[in-house]
């Protein structure tokens, strides 16, 4: 059984349910969790003028309700996952570490002196060589999209934009090429009207589909390898795409 640390965030709507489930699941090995700061763009004031930038003014009444239906579910269902990231990893035992970025040499060193087989990313910082080379075995990445379809920003956004009737999942290994290496499972879900509700769909997806890449990843089997130089590179939408966004009645919330 390979041993598994974790990057994440205090990202507290989608993360604490899908790490439960790793962390559940006991044939999963989990020896370690480093939480790290995300970007700036993590702040609320950011995440208000990102989310208006795709849905206009109705956009901060739209954030409210997410959060007050997210609350609510909790009451109604005490029973539920923790709420917080770091109460999830209390609950099985870890103790997470703290750094400000995954390219830190006591990152690089805290994932070496514990003797790290697999790193399993779901973080936005890059990861340069010294990180990538630290785990024995590979350092898997989630991806919302089908990869090698919509590599790169806001793919779920793109791929709503294109009218695709499914989004993917995708859990590959890291090169310093984003969102390239070996796809080791890959799964779809159906497109809903917003980029929240798809994300919402595929994080309930995506423990299990880890579970299957670990497995893969051990038996030497994958489904395909990602040449970044023959797929696209999807960029932040532009606000032409914006437009034909909300055109065809599509919402980031």
């Amino acid at each position: 059984m390979p041993s598994v640390y974790i990057f994440c965030t205090s990202e507290n709507i989608f993360h604490p349910p899908m790490f439960d489930a790793i962390l559940e699941n006991r044939s999963i090995k989990v020896v370690g969790a480093g939480i790290f700061p995300g970007t700036k763009n993590d702040s609320m004031f950011n995440i208000i003028k990102k989310v208006m930038a795709f849905d206009g003014t109705i956009a901060p009444f739209r954030l409210v309700r997410s959060i007050l239906v997210h609350r609510l579910q909790r009451f109604l269902n005490p029973d539920l996952h923790p709420a917080r990231i770091e109460d999830v990893f209390a609950k099985h035992g870890i103790r997470p570490d703290y750094f400000q970025n995954p390219n830190a040499p006591e990152c690089i060193r805290r994932v070496k002196d514990i003797g790290v087989e697999i790193i399993l990313n779901n973080q936005p910082l890059y990861l340069k060589q010294g990180i990538l080379a630290a785990p024995i075995l590979a350092c898997l990445n989630k991806h919302t999209s089908a990869l090698p379809a919509y590599r790169g920003v806001e793919p779920v956004f793109h791929a709503l934009l294109a009218e695709e009737p499914l989004i993917g999942v995708s859990i590959h290994s890291m090169e310093l090429d984003i969102d390239a290496g070996y796809v080791y499972a890959q799964t779809f879900v159906k497109a809903e009207k917003s980029v929240f509700e798809c994300y919402k769909a595929t994080f309930s997806v995506s423990a299990s589909l880890f579970s299957k890449a670990l497995d893969n990843l051990m038996k030497g089997e994958y489904l395909f390898k990602i040449d970044p130089r023959q797929s696209y590179y999807y960029r932040s939408p532009t606000k032409e795409q914006i437009a034909r966004f909300r055109q065809l009645g599509l919402s980031y919330l």
